[in-house]
């Protein structure tokens, strides 16, 4: 067998080989044996749960009676539905959401909680789930218990709406955090402030399910669990900024430095001297003695000369346009080495001491930074119990806004038991979430199986164009012929053979028709 004829169908396997790739590519991620266990999927009905606050896991209509869109404008063109889970990676087909399903839309709805949660002396748990398509580029997942006292119409919500926790990820830019916010109320000056946790954890930002759980404790600590692992934890006194008790004493804003204070600390040495010796006249840098012209150096060719090439132009006019020069261009002499007058590379002086200035020594007179006098903060109050809250919470809202599509929302559920919160998880979204993990793993593996196959083809054919380049142009070629004369040969005739059992399907409709209508007269 000739090498041409050898090369064709190497290169024809390769190329219907890797067609077959892109096909398998596009099947679903997995199969029934690896996910055999959950046969049921499609059927899925979360457990029962008690002992909860508020509940929504989404198995009823959820804009029946709990879920409020927001009728402000700014939401006009929201489009949130009720749906199952979309894209690759699913573990429970039929477990339905709250699904944000457009790009780049505020998104503003909300449930109402009764009676409103009052947190005094107990413990306070929020979790609920969120899953992205592909990625969380840049947007809000994250969200807001309203204040009970400011609630009028959840059909008014907006982006104003006073909240007493903001919960969630958020991730855009530089961004990407997972949020914990509490409004707290000062009763001696009546004003509301955020205070934000320092230092949140990161998201979790891929295309499983991931759950997000908060936990105030009634002993003034807070917990914040990714996938029911600790992410943050800490003192709801210590982890915030600003601070949720106020410093006893600030500066006193109309105390002012008086004119004589000094806080210059050193001072420049009056009775020093220049040495006699100092020469403020040396470059800092000098030409290296010892650096020495090469013997091929051009010294009376310049650089860049006028393009020999060069034509002036028939229209130029010297009277009017000035003398006419050519172009200058690279001098080709120059090219393996130098030209023009030679200039020794610059080294350090070692002479070099520049302007001389004189020592500085300590400041007599030097009083010290100067400080404005401490007083009382008048805005001063000491919360024993921030865990409390400083309102009741009356609604559980998503008002976010997001450059991401397809993102779900599932399982909200706020309690005041923690043992709750870890039962309902573990017995639904570690379900789930293992499945997903299954099929992502799955997906990885066939991606990584496909690209090594590639790469050995594609390193194949690397290898045979530079050994036979001539001999693999033709076969190349010879491949995409033979890859289209197929489509030609029988793609074509299919379809004018469909054309031609149509017509003659018409031309009997037609004859039949005929034949009623000869009965009827």
């Amino acid at each position: 067998m000739k090498k041409s004829t050898l090369l064709f169908i190497v290169l024809f396997c390769s190329f219907l080989f890797l067609h077959e790739i892109k096909a398998d590519e596009e099947v679903t991620v997995g199969n029934e044996e690896d996910f055999s266990e959950f046969d049921n999927q499609e059927q899925y009905q979360a457990p029962t749960i008690s002992n909860v606050i508020f509940f929504e896991n989404f198995n009823q209509n959820p804009f029946d009676k709990v879920w409020v869109l927001s009728k402000n404008s700014k939401y006009s063109n929201q489009e949130i539905e009720w749906s199952t889970p979309v894209g690759e990676i699913i573990g429970f087909p039929g477990d339905k959401g709250l699904l944000s399903k457009q790009p780049a839309q505020h998104v503003g709805i909300s449930a109402k909680i009764t009676p409103p949660i009052d947190n005094e002396n107990k413990d306070l748990i929020i979790q609920y789930e969120v899953k992205f398509e592909n990625k969380l580029e840049c947007g809000g997942a994250y969200i807001k218990l309203l204040d009970d006292s400011k609630i009028d119409d959840l059909t008014e919500l907006n982006e104003s709406s006073p909240y007493i926790i903001m919960f969630g990820p958020d991730r855009c830019g530089t961004t990407d955090k997972v949020h914990f916010i509490f409004r707290h109320f000062n009763p001696k000056n009546q004003t509301w402030e955020e205070k934000h946790l320092e230092n949140p954890p990161k998201i979790k930002n891929d295309a499983l399910t991931h759950l997000y759980t908060l936990i105030i404790r009634k002993d003034n600590t807070f917990e914040v669990k990714i996938d029911q692992e600790t992410a943050r934890s800490g003192s709801l006194f210590e982890e915030f900024n600003p601070p949720v008790v106020p410093a006893k004493e600030i500066s006193d804003p109309t105390d002012k430095k008086p004119l004589d204070w000094v806080d210059e600390e050193t001072i420049e040495d009056v009775n020093a001297k220049k040495p006699e010796d100092w020469d403020e006249s040396q470059p800092e840098y000098i030409p290296d003695p010892n650096d020495i012209k090469p013997d091929d150096w051009l010294e009376n060719e310049s650089e860049y000369i006028p393009d020999p090439n060069a034509v002036k132009p028939k229209d130029w006019n010297d009277e009017e346009d000035g003398v006419w020069e050519a172009p200058t261009i690279k001098n080709p002499k120059c090219e393996n080495q130098g030209c023009g007058k030679y200039k020794s590379r610059l080294i350090k002086n070692p002479k070099y001491k520049g302007k001389w200035q004189p020592p500085r020594i300590p400041n007599p007179a030097y009083k010290g930074v100067w400080e404005p006098r401490k007083i009382p903060n008048p805005n001063y109050f000491d919360d024993r119990q921030p865990a409390n809250l400083s309102g009741k919470i009356g609604a559980l809202a998503i008002e976010i806004w997001t450059m991401q599509g397809n993102m779900l929302f599932d399982n909200f559920l706020i309690t005041h038991d923690e043992e709750t919160a870890v039962e309902y998880a573990t017995k639904t979204w570690a379900k789930k979430f293992e499945i997903e993990k299954k099929m992502l793993e799955e997906k990885v593996k066939q991606e990584e199986q496909g690209n090594d196959i590639m790469q050995q083809v594609l390193s194949k054919i690397t290898e045979l164009v530079s050994e036979y380049p001539i001999q693999v142009i033709g076969a190349t070629l010879g491949s995409i012929v033979m890859s289209v004369i197929p489509f030609l040969c029988f793609g074509g005739g299919e379809k004018k053979k469909k054309e031609k059992t149509n017509k003659k399907e018409e031309k009997e409709e037609e004859k039949e028709e005929e034949k009623e209508e000869i009965k009827d007269n």
